[in-house]
């Protein structure tokens, strides 16, 4: 029943991140809003910090590279630092690549090593295609 409840809670903050991820508040400009959601990665609070991920990613912020391949190395939850994975992945800078191998090699939990050793793969699949 927990599994479920917990299946349930993230489809629905996913399919609301999903939503909203190109609004801004108002007043707000791209970039203050983008340098928010940056500062928001160090929120104490876990759903603030992989909703700032989610949204990110999104929205494809090329500098919060740097802070999100920091945060790979320093996340202490799983699942966030899947999202974040996923965000550096959707991001799409190879400036990611040392980071996502790294933790593909030595992260301590196997499903993150999975899904950063398939990003890591497609990535450079895309970057060899490219050139």
């Amino acid at each position: 029943m927990k599994t479920l409840i917990r299946f349930v809670f993230a489809f629905a903050l996913i399919f609301m991140i999903s939503n909203a991820s190109n609004a801004q508040p108002a007043g707000m400009t791209e970039k203050e809003y983008n340098q928010f959601l940056i500062s928001a990665l160090k929120d104490s609070n876990i759903g603030i910090r992989g909703s700032a991920v989610e949204l990110l990613g999104e929205r494809k912020v090329p500098e919060a590279v740097d802070p999100l391949a920091n945060m790979l190395k320093t996340e202490k939850n799983n699942s966030v630092r899947i999202l974040v994975a996923l965000a550096l992945h959707k991001i799409g800078d190879n400036k990611a690549l040392p980071a996502l191998k790294k933790s593909s090699q030595r992260d301590k939990c196997s499903s993150v090593r999975h899904v950063t050793r398939a990003i890591v793969r497609e990535m450079e699949t895309v970057e060899v295609a490219a050139k």
